[in-house]
């Protein structure tokens, strides 16, 4: 069954969400600086939830992103990155 536009925008925010805060932790603890607090913002989730979402819209052929639908993504995306990134820096938080 094909996945619907909402769960397929949701689930991509999430995977991009989680895949910035892999990359951050690899940038930060290279430089021994992944502890703490989640140090990306929501214009940056807001940025990377977009590319990933519209490289996933343009595969299914769906009409780009509304207002709204990005700000769920952005949403989305920065909460699964803080998540993911808490979950490493500081386990058991």
């Amino acid at each position: 069954m094909p996945m619907n536009r909402q769960d397929l925008l949701d689930s991509t925010a999430e995977s991009a969400g989680a895949e910035w805060a892999t990359a951050r932790l690899g940038e930060l603890g290279a430089e021994g600086r992944a502890s703490g607090g989640w140090p990306g913002t929501l214009g940056e989730a807001r940025g990377r939830a977009a590319l990933a979402i519209g490289i996933v819209l343009r595969a299914h052929r769906m009409l780009a992103m509304s207002h709204d639908e990005r700000a769920r993504a952005a949403t989305i995306a920065y909460e699964a990155a803080r998540r993911a990134w808490l979950h490493v820096a500081r386990p058991g938080a």
